[in-house]
């Protein structure tokens, strides 16, 4: 919305009119123009043009900047929402792959504790072999039971570990849960806040809009007013003028 400032000014004239029956009638004539400065002047010839009183630019230009304003913040809260669902279908993303590696997990560890068991029930066979065909084991036997406790000792901190990566992963995985929660929240405190605004800021308009439509009005009304008193004033100086000829022609 464009603003350009101009000086009014009203021109009148008075003049008496002797009627048919003797009487004399008073007439004012008025006149405004508009001056514009020649550097701000961006009309065409015959251009309909709003004009408003000095006294309400400062509510226009102060309206135009908060919806400018209004405008802007609009821009911003679109952005902050775009952001936050592409957060979100990040964070979609991660629950995903952290998911995938929950169930690979548990596939190894199913593995494990399948190894787990056979290690366990190879060994208390070999123990019960020992007992029953050697009174005393030899170093080998004693050799190979140590290996095999190690063995079972390593798969079961595999376990364990694999174990507290599970409940590590379902932590992250509340987390994330709880996280989105609170974006999709965001998100819907934003689209509310979002729409609020833009009524506001279409009231705004509407009611500017209408104030427009009046002061047009309002103009379209004093240019007609003003044309009837200048008909009226044309047909009472023809009026005078045709009086003025006969009277000259009766002398």
């Amino acid at each position: 919305m464009e603003f350009i400032r101009a000086i009014v000014k009203k021109y009148s004239r008075e003049y008496n009119r002797t009627l048919k029956n003797g009487k004399k009638k008073k007439y004012q004539t008025e006149q405004v123009q508009i001056t514009v400065p020649k550097e701000d002047n961006i009309f065409e010839n015959d251009e309909v043009v709003l004009i408003i009183p000095s006294k309400y630019m400062n509510e226009i230009e102060r309206s135009s900047e908060e919806i400018n304003k209004l405008k802007l913040k609009n821009n911003k809260l679109s952005e902050d929402n775009d952001t936050l669902k592409s957060t979100i279908e990040k964070n979609n993303d991660t629950i995903y792959n952290i998911k995938t590696n929950i169930e690979k997990l548990k596939v190894e560890n199913s593995s494990l504790e399948k190894k787990l068991k056979k290690y366990e029930a190879k060994t208390n066979d070999q123990e019960l072999e020992n007992c029953i065909f050697s009174e005393k084991p030899t170093n080998l036997d004693k050799i190979k039971i140590l290996e095999k406790n190690k063995d079972l000792n390593r798969l079961n901190q595999e376990n364990e570990d694999l174990k507290k990566d599970k409940e590590d992963l379902k932590e992250k995985i509340e987390f994330l849960d709880s996280y989105i929660k609170d974006l999709k929240y965001s998100i819907k405190t934003l689209q509310y806040s979002q729409k609020k605004e833009v009524s506001i800021l279409k009231e705004e308009y509407d009611k500017l809009k209408q104030e427009c439509e009046n002061l047009k009005q309002e103009f379209k009304n004093k240019e007609l007013a003003f044309k009837k008193a200048k008909q009226s004033a044309t047909y009472h100086e023809n009026i005078s003028k045709k009086l003025k000829e006969f009277i000259l022609k009766s002398y």
